[in-house]
């Protein structure tokens, strides 16, 4: 970072790998990355060699029961050590755009942080997305740090964005439930299947789909024992949410190889609204954890408050068809 750079730009910003974009695209988009670092919780030990692509999906994928990985959060010191480096470098404003605290409470550890470092202004916002979903409100965020804007404004516009922006999932069957289960808001519990009912649609093979709304707030809204029946639901809310906002910018996510994502993307193939494909992302080991392996879904939101190619930009895509992240 050059003191130019520096100097042009009216704020940082730092956000976590719960966003789902590589170390590369965020670098290249000159966003601090704190990493949602992942443990192997057989081993107790940090596992860094095979930590993103196929090693990791196949060693997810030939474990049963629950999550496989556990994700000890970033500390207070990893957050004050970033913000005082970004302080030293000249900025004089933070941004801090963090996964909802629905799944992970990053945000109560940034703000701890934030509280320590008098040297910069630091927003902390909880974005209360997740994945690609939270991708897109940091695409929002650079593209108005390029244009400029203030921090304060910025900010404001983010969570703008971040409460019109929404995530349709289908998860590994049983994944998220457990994962809301163990982890999630206590208001959650209840808007998730209880354990004999968990078991009864495992053994009907049926799958479900949930939703994470702008609240942060995570809901089954369909299941079924067919597949496309579960994409067309998908297509459906994404029309209605079209009529009421617009046309839409979208990105799918899968995690690993998913046979949903042709499946959801042949529903998409329609004319009944407006929306225009941004990227296809795939996920980090943070959201692999979560969702399971096989999961697949789409984060869209207003094209007025995001365009594609906006989030293309930062997701550096104008080239290439898909991301890993990181």
């Amino acid at each position: 970072m050059t003191t130019t750079q520096t100097t042009r730009e009216r704020f940082a910003i730092v956000c976590d790998s719960g966003c789902d974009l590589s170390k590369d695209s965020l670098a290249a988009a000159r966003v601090t990355c704190v990493p949602l670092v992942g443990r192997d919780a057989f081993l107790d030990r940090p596992r860094t060699g095979d930590r993103t692509g196929t090693d990791l999906f196949k060693r997810l994928s030939g474990v049963r029961g629950k999550a496989q990985l556990e994700s000890p959060l970033p500390g207070v010191g990893e957050f004050r050590e970033v913000y005082e480096r970004l302080a030293k470098q000249g900025y004089r404003s933070v941004i801090s755009l963090h996964v909802s605290s629905a799944m992970r409470d990053v945000c109560s550890f940034a703000t701890r942080a934030a509280a320590q470092v008098s040297s910069v202004d630091i927003h902390v916002i909880d974005s209360n997305c997740v994945s690609a979903q939270m991708a897109l409100v940091l695409a929002r965020l650079v593209a108005d740090r390029d244009a400029g804007m203030d921090a304060e404004r910025a900010a404001h516009r983010s969570v703008e964005v971040a409460r019109a922006t929404r995530l349709l999932v289908i998860p590994a069957p049983g994944a998220l439930s457990e994962r809301l289960k163990s982890g999630g808001r206590p208001a959650l519990h209840k808007k998730v299947l209880g354990t004999a009912d968990s078991l009864r649609t495992r053994a009907l093979g049926a799958r479900c789909a949930f939703s994470v709304d702008k609240d942060g707030s995570v809901r089954e809204f369909s299941r079924s024992t067919e597949l496309p029946r579960l994409a067309g639901v998908i297509a459906r809310a994404m029309s209605t949410y079209a009529r009421e906002v617009g046309p839409l910018t979208y990105v799918k996510v899968h995690s690993g190889v998913s046979v949903l994502l042709p499946i959801i993307e042949k529903h998409l193939d329609t004319n009944e609204f407006d929306a225009e494909c941004a990227a296809v992302l795939r996920t980090s080991p943070y959201t692999t954890m979560e969702m399971g392996v096989g999961a697949a879904g789409v984060a869209y939101v207003p094209a007025s408050l995001v365009l594609a190619q906006e989030a293309r930009t930062l997701m550096g895509l104008d080239d290439s068809p898909e991301a890993d992240g990181g």
